[in-house]
């Protein structure tokens, strides 16, 4: 993939756009940096296949 989010994005599938895109933003917004990033998704192939991944993080602020 490019590195670029709509590239990721695009090929989201559509049941698990909503819930994904919404962690990620809780976890950025989240200003404590307590709220972590663990989400399973499908993404499209080049081939066409749906594919199941993980992704799992974190936000870590300085003082400023």
């Amino acid at each position: 993939f490019p590195d670029k989010v709509q590239s990721w994005s695009d090929r989201l599938h559509p049941e698990d756009s909503g819930y994904t895109f919404e962690a990620f933003a809780a976890c950025l917004n989240d200003r404590s940096g307590r709220t972590g990033y663990d989400v399973t998704y499908r993404l499209k192939m080049k081939d066409g296949a749906w594919r199941w991944f993980r992704a799992v993080g974190g936000v870590a602020r300085d003082a400023q």
